[in-house]
């Protein structure tokens, strides 16, 4: 991070930014004593002391906390900066710090939020930075009616709550107060209010809103009890739509599904509906930004190997049993049982001859678990077809060279390690879906080949989640597009220039110097010159064995020029 830095609006600056700040002030306490107030958001920090400081005591105070910080930390490259906001500062104050600034306007921003004082209170009122120009979702997206009604209720809330009410406001209007920002509503063609109401209006309605919320949440223990039971309970018997926002449907598709849920009397049916919007133009541009910047980036821990199967994992005649593919990761599976013709269906974030042998073991305990009498807790599935295929065996051995000859590996999709590991230990899991669509497909096609249990489709994801030890694989493609230099044109005109071709007069000394030494040219008895290519005008470099080609071509021209320079004279 010292080195590179990152940008605040980055998508992992944000959440670094919060965490480094509250490590920070976790340990430094003590230094924040005399402050009634003192929060920090992003890289963005407000501070309000208890009476009156001098400006060289607030600079006392940031040099202090500097040091405390560059302690923390262990470095000097987290740097903070400080405006004191007094308005009755002469103007010829300056602080003896240069990181330390006075603001003397009547108002302060911060955030989204700008103070003032008004006969000793202080204020509040929304900011607006210099050229900031506000956009909202205008009406082309494909988004709900609802989620467009939502926005411009949601900003007149909000410039409702961030303005303190004065004499001077009270009576005007929200349009009136912030024109740009129902200009930029307008301009997104929401739907706005005909007659916007006064801030005093808005301010009323606002605390009857709130109270009233609370009203409804002023009810006994029971009672709630009974409403959060009865919400679970319809939750669990509710069927999600997800669909794409569309206008196709001609009649919504909710109206269509209660229809035929009391055509076809499905009372079991409880329909909700999401609604998601389709990829817009931003995310395809950080999509093809990210496939850009992830390009040969790979992760090192479990990155695809070749083959290193010993006798232990090797089938009889001597081959791979996985077929070179046994150090493959991050893959959806299926092993074949040769003698029933069934297959077993999993997904792995190991190796496949990991993940494999972990089958042939779970098999061999079950096994063991059924010749002592017992049961054995981490049975699967694959385990209690296999284990039926091996009653002859009672050694570990013997289950797994039976299982070598009549299992058949085969590896049916494989996914990126750094990509499915996004969503690894959630509801979207890339290879636990893959996994269950797999299931499913096979089931639909014939369900008696199919090894699986329903605890393969309803379980929840078991992936981990890991960092990852990066690394680069440089291909020449990379290598071109990562060396070279766009250097800006310097034609002031768009007509093509005649280029002339002037052939010089060879020289006795030219091809000394511009023809470079090649291995076939030179022979073996030779010994390496050193070239003294020092041009006039230019910094003074060594004579070296193996010159490169600019200060050749440099040298050659020199002697160009002093040859004609002689041939004049």
């Amino acid at each position: 991070m010292e080195k590179k830095g990152l940008t605040i609006g980055g998508f992992e600056s944000a959440f670094l930014a919060d965490l480094v700040a509250a490590f920070i002030l976790e340990n430094s306490e003590d230094l924040f004593e005399n402050s009634i107030y003192s929060k920090i958001y992003r890289d963005d920090g407000i501070k309000v002391d208890l009476g009156i400081q001098t400006t060289d005591e607030i600079c006392d105070w940031l040099e202090i906390f500097q040091t405390r910080v560059n302690n923390i930390t262990g470095s000097d490259s987290l740097q903070f900066t400080m405006e004191i906001w007094n308005p009755d500062s002469p103007p010829d104050e300056k602080p003896r710090n240069e990181k330390v600034k006075i603001v003397r306007d009547e108002a302060f921003p911060y955030l989204d939020l700008e103070m003032y004082w008004r006969e000793d209170e202080l204020k509040f009122r929304v900011h607006l930075k210099p050229n900031q120009v506000l956009k909202y979702l205008n009406e082309g997206s494909a988004h709900t009616n609802a989620c467009f009604r939502a926005i411009p209720n949601g900003v007149l809330r909000r410039l409702t709550i961030l303005t303190s009410i004065t004499p001077e406001n009270e009576n005007l209007t929200l349009d009136e107060l912030y024109p740009t920002h129902i200009k930029a509503l307008e301009n997104a063609k929401l739907p706005t209010p005909d007659v916007y109401p006064t801030l005093k209006e808005a301010i009323l309605n606002l605390e009857e809103s709130i109270a009233a919320k609370e009203s409804t949440n002023d009810i006994s223990s029971e009672d709630r009890t009974r409403k959060e039971h009865q919400k679970a309970r319809d939750q669990a018997r509710t069927t999600y739509f997800c669909l794409g926002v569309s206008d196709i449907w001609g009649v919504p598709v909710s109206v269509r599904i209660r229809h035929y849920v009391k055509k076809h009397k499905l009372p079991w049916l409880r329909p909700k509906i999401s609604n998601h919007k389709f990829t817009n133009l931003g995310e395809m541009f950080n999509g093809d930004l990210t496939g850009k910047v992830m390009d040969g980036i790979v992760d090192e821990d479990l990155k695809d190997k070749p083959c290193n199967c010993n006798v232990k994992t090797k089938k009889k005649d001597g081959s791979c049993l996985y077929d070179v593919c046994c150090r493959k990761s991050m893959i959806v599976y299926e092993l074949r049982s040769k003698i029933t013709r069934m297959s077993y269906i999993g997904k792995t974030q190991d190796y496949l001859k990991k993940r494999t042998s972990d089958h042939f073991y779970d098999t061999w305990k079950l096994r063991e678990a059924q010749m002592k009498g017992t049961t054995y807790i981490k049975t699967d599935a694959f385990a209690k077809h296999f284990a039926k295929l091996c009653q002859d065996c009672y050694t570990s051995n013997a289950v797994r060279a039976r299982l070598k000859e009549i299992v058949e590996p085969t590896i049916i999709w494989q996914g990126d390690r750094i990509r499915c590991m996004k969503s690894s230990r959630t509801l979207q899991c890339k290879i636990c879906m893959v996994e269950r669509k797999e299931i499913l497909h096979r089931l639909e096609a014939n369900k008696h080949q199919v090894i699986n249990d329903n605890s393969d489709i309803y379980s929840s994801c078991k992936c981990g989640s890991r960092f990852h030890k990066f690394n680069r694989t440089i291909t020449p493609t990379l290598r071109t597009r990562s060396t070279q230099k766009k250097a800006p044109s310097t034609r002031k005109s768009k007509q093509k220039r005649r280029r002339t071709r002037k052939i010089m007069p060879a020289t006795p000394n030219s091809n000394q110097y511009c023809q470079p030494i090649t291995p076939e040219s030179a022979s073996p008895q030779q010994t390496p010159i050193r070239l003294d290519t020092n041009v006039p005008g230019l910094p003074y470099r060594s004579p070296s064995y193996h010159p490169t080609n600019l200060e050749l071509a440099q040298f050659a021209q020199y002697q160009t020029h002093l040859y004609n320079s002689a041939m004049e004279v």
